[in-house]
């Protein structure tokens, strides 16, 4: 199946972003297709395309990006 969302993020680079906004995508039961990184200086951009079991979820990881894009911080579910 090809990627249903292509998600987008930049922010201050630190250590530990990109596996925080991977264990979010993980325990909506979705997927990394792949992704790329770029780092400039002290700050970070990223491009990743999400496989997701179904559009439910799909929606879901629309909602917790928005989310997150308001706070400007990620952390993983509890």
């Amino acid at each position: 199946a090809e990627p249903q969302l292509i998600i987008s993020v930049c922010g201050p680079h630190r250590a530990g972003a990109l596996k925080d906004i991977s264990a979010v995508i993980a325990a909506q039961g979705s997927s990394i297709a792949s992704s790329k990184k770029v780092v400039i200086k002290d700050r970070f951009v990223c491009l990743i395309e999400v496989w997701c079991p179904t559009e439910e979820k799909a929606a879901s990881l629309t909602k917790i990006g928005e989310a997150v894009s308001q706070s400007d911080s990620i952390s993983s579910p509890a």
